[in-house]
């Protein structure tokens, strides 16, 4: 059977490539995250565009104007 030393620096070892993975699925995960907020950007906006666009012509047909 292994020592305790060995099996201290066996477990630090595995916690360290641990926290590595975890690191570098952060990071991907962050990135996935900010290129679908860019892909996402233009269509949000256009979808507001789209939402002031049939409200003012719902209102228009309600006779509601605008100063």
């Amino acid at each position: 059977m292994a020592d305790r030393n060995q099996l201290a620096n066996e477990k630090k070892a595995l916690l360290d490539e641990a926290k590595t993975i975890e690191t570098n699925a952060n990071a991907q995960i962050e990135a996935i995250q900010k290129e679908a907020q860019e892909q996402l950007k233009p269509k949000s906006e256009r979808i507001v565009a789209i939402n002031q666009e049939l409200l003012a012509s719902i209102d228009e047909e309600a006779g509601i104007v605008k100063e």
